[in-house]
């Protein structure tokens, strides 16, 4: 990874700076993205990204373009794993010859909705089994919607990265591995005390967040113990408590980061001139 310090030239009312040499000759591009986030810009030149795969393609390997931030891969595959690999992913499809050209589609742009819509999948799924609306197939539904957001969620951070990223990579897998253990609790037919449980946990992380307060994130964390001890009381089997207590480990995760990004947040930027002892060059880099 290469970073050097730049700086800002004023012409009029906007800013300009020089982008490094070495990457746009190899981009050839006429145009840049420009993406930002807090005090994060981010500059990639504009352009289709895409991959030609000489290997018969899997599910996988159209799953891991996805994720990868492609725009679209051509590949040989059959047409069942073509039709497999789009119940995991947003794309199109064209047939060229004896290959299929998959055109990923962007649903989301915004990595803070997808996160928001994460946990709105995990509550509505506790809500179902808590008040009993809910069965194996909505709940697998929801399982499959964890799992093509979180891919989505590697697909944007993996196209625009920023400093946020850090967060919503580590709750989309908190989220995702929560929902799992959801579905497999549901097989062991816990009882609604123990739902009613792990409801309360995650309704109670959601307020939290809303408020977008550290102080209430602590709290929730302090409280986390009480949520696991109950939990244990109502668990019937090993079996039980093992998955239980996954989801409830995975909701105390994501108020861990939550706090992290709250903290994140609340950061003060204060600019200042470059100096010598600071001044990072492209030189000392590669060195």
């Amino acid at each position: 990874m290469g970073f050097e310090l730049r700086r800002l030239i004023r012409v009029r009312g906007s800013y300009l700076v020089y982008l490094p040499k070495v990457i746009m000759e190899k981009s050839a591009a006429d145009e840049v993205e420009v993406f930002w986030e807090d005090k994060f810009v981010g500059v990639r030149p504009a352009g289709v990204d895409e991959a030609e795969l000489a290997c018969r393609g899997s599910v996988a390997v159209i799953v891991a373009g996805y994720a990868a931030g492609l725009d679209q891969v051509k590949i040989s595959a059959d047409p069942g794993v073509v039709d497999k690999a789009l119940e995991k992913v947003y794309a199109v499809v064209e047939r060229e010859g004896d290959s299929y050209v998959i055109k990923y589609v962007d649903k989301y742009i915004d990595k803070e909705v997808v996160v928001e819509r994460m946990f709105e999948v995990l509550i509505h799924a506790l809500r179902g089994v808590a008040k009993g609306t809910a069965n194996h197939k909505t709940l697998q539904a929801a399982d499959d919607e964890s799992d093509r957001l979180r891919l989505t969620l590697n697909r944007l951070c993996a196209k625009r990265p920023s400093p946020r990223c850090a967060f919503y990579i580590q709750l989309g897998r908190f989220f995702e591995r929560a929902v799992d253990h959801i579905v497999e609790l549901y097989s062991e037919r816990p009882s609604l005390d123990v739902w009613r449980i792990l409801l309360e946990a995650a309704e109670s992380l959601s307020t939290a967040v809303g408020s977008g307060r550290g102080e209430q994130l602590v709290q929730y964390l302090q409280k986390a113990p009480s949520y696991r001890f109950v939990l244990l009381q109502y668990a019937e089997r090993p079996s039980q408590a093992l998955h239980a207590a996954r989801v409830l480990d995975y909701l105390i995760n994501s108020a861990e980061v939550f706090l992290d990004k709250v903290i994140f947040q609340r950061a003060r930027f204060r600019p200042g001139r470059e100096v010598e002892e600071n001044f990072i060059s492209r030189e000392n880099i590669d060195t």
